[in-house]
């Protein structure tokens, strides 16, 4: 995925979308509550989809980090004292 500046907005069906901000195309990504749960949460939910998705930007980054590690640890010659 190309650099771009996200969003996340509640559309007004009540879905949370991430998208690009300089697109109104399909969202990157789409989270939706049930309705029982969307009653009981109210205008916090898209705080906890902000939450929801903090972590997995997060998750994704130390992932990608641990595999960057592993990658260099193969290329690295051996030291031999």
């Amino acid at each position: 995925m190309k650099d771009a500046l996200l969003e996340i907005v509640m559309l007004e069906t009540g879905e949370i979308v991430v998208r690009r901000s300089s697109e109104q195309d399909e969202p990157l990504l789409t989270l939706s509550f049930s309705d029982e749960l969307s009653s009981k949460l109210g205008d916090e939910r898209i705080n906890i989809a902000k939450i929801m998705l903090s972590a997995g930007v997060q998750l994704v980054a130390e992932a990608g980090a641990r595999q960057r590690e592993a990658e260099a640890d193969v290329l690295r010659p051996p030291v031999i004292h």
